[in-house]
């Protein structure tokens, strides 16, 4: 009985790694570095967050589009459009430059967000 729990679970996490890297390997196809599987339980996002189908373009959100990214509120949000406006982001991770936005934040919004 133990062993049959270890094998399922242990196949539960193979099926996991290889969604993972079919995700990994579609953003890189498509020309694009951003991850295209979010492996959050569902009570963890944000409830006004989007998925990645579509994103947020973080070079042309509005302060309100950018505000339903989990932990963006009106300050950093605005913060980014004033970044945007002197360089554009072309990496997720331009945005640490970014006051208000650390390795965690990024981390919280990169599945919901778009970097052209």
């Amino acid at each position: 009985m133990i062993r049959r729990a270890v094998w399922t679970l242990a196949a539960a996490c193979a099926v996991l790694a290889c969604v993972a890297l079919y995700g990994a390997v579609s953003s890189l196809s498509a020309g694009r570095v951003t991850k295209l599987v979010a492996l959050q339980p569902p009570g963890q996002m944000a409830p006004t967050a989007k998925p990645l189908t579509g994103g947020i373009n973080v070079n042309t959100a509005s302060v309100q589009e950018l505000m339903t990214l989990p932990g963006i509120g009106p300050v950093t949000a605005k913060h980014i459009v004033e970044a945007r406006e002197v360089s554009p982001f072309y990496y997720p991770e331009d945005l640490k430059a970014v006051r208000g936005i650390g390795d965690k934040r990024l981390e919280q919004i990169r599945p919901f967000i778009l970097v052209p």
